[in-house]
C-alpha cells in the first residue's frame, strides 16, 4: 500500500521534529574571549561542545592579534571538548615559535599563523 504524498510528508515531519528541536540551543553565537575572561567554571555548567557567552576573540592587530586569536580558539576548543590536550600543546608550541619572530617579522609571522591553522584544519582566511 502506498501512502499519499501529504501523509508521507506529515509522517516525515513528525519523525524529524524531535531531532530538530533537540538541535535548538541557547549556545552563544559570539566567539570566545581571551585574557582569562572565561574560566573553567564557565564551561563546567555547559554541555560539551558549547562555548560560554562571555567568550570573545581578541581584537589586537598584526601578528600578535593573529596569535592571540588562534590561542583563544584552540583553548576554547580544548575547554569545550573539541580537541585534546596533546593537540592543544602542539599548537601552542608552534605558536610560541611564531611569536618569537613577531612583531619584527609581522607579515611572515601572520602568514605562519595562517599556515599553522591550515595544518590543523582550522580556517586560515582573514
Amino acid at each position: 500500500m502506498r501512502l499519499p504524498s501529504f501523509a508521507l510528508r506529515w509522517a516525515f515531519t513528525l519523525c524529524l521534529a524531535p531531532v530538530l528541536l533537540a538541535c535548538q540551543s541557547t549556545a552563544p553565537t559570539q566567539p570566545a574571549a581571551s585574557g582569562g575572561a572565561v574560566s573553567s567554571q564557565d564551561y563546567a555548567s555547559l554541555p560539551a561542545g558549547v562555548t560560554p557567552k562571555n567568550f570573545h576573540l581578541p581584537t589586537d592587530k598584526g601578528c600578535g592579534g593573529d596569535i592571540a586569536r588562534f590561542r583563544a580558539v584552540i583553548d576554547n576548543d580544548l575547554a569545550s571538548g573539541h580537541t585534546t590536550d596533546k593537540v592543544n600543546q602542539a599548537i601552542h608550541g608552534e605558536l610560541n615559535k611564531i611569536a618569537s619572530t613577531c612583531p619584527s617579522q609581522d607579515a611572515s609571522a601572520s602568514q605562519a599563523v595562517r599556515a599553522l591553522k591550515s595544518k590543523y584544519g582550522y580556517p586560515s582566511h582573514d
